[in-house]
């Protein structure tokens, strides 16, 4: 199972005000993939959770766009500069590569 579906369908649950579902989603997914994503987040179609989002962590208050890819982070990495939107130190919009040629 993709971390990403588990993300979604907490959040579905969330919207609709069903109870327990969202935290017991959540406690999965810290569980198996040692990632912090919460149901309140706004996340856009497209997001791509490299690494099966190991240890990615998310603040609830984000708002995440379209077609962004989540990166877990090893240290600072240099920004991008780029119109798509990002999240993150590690994160990279869909269809770039880290180190390419200008």
């Amino acid at each position: 199972m993709n971390p990403i579906v588990l993300w979604r369908l907490s959040c579905a649950a969330h919207k609709k005000k069903i109870p327990l579902v969202p935290r017991l989603l959540k406690t999965l997914i810290f569980l198996v993939y040692k990632a912090i994503l919460p149901c309140e987040a706004v996340v856009g179609p497209g997001l791509s959770l490299e690494h099966y989002g190991l240890g990615i962590v998310v603040h609830p208050n984000v708002t995440i766009g379209s077609n962004v890819r989540i990166y877990p982070a090893s240290g600072p990495r240099p920004s991008i500069p780029t119109a798509t939107p990002k999240t993150g130190s590690a994160a990279r919009p869909s269809g770039d590569t880290p180190n390419a040629a200008p």
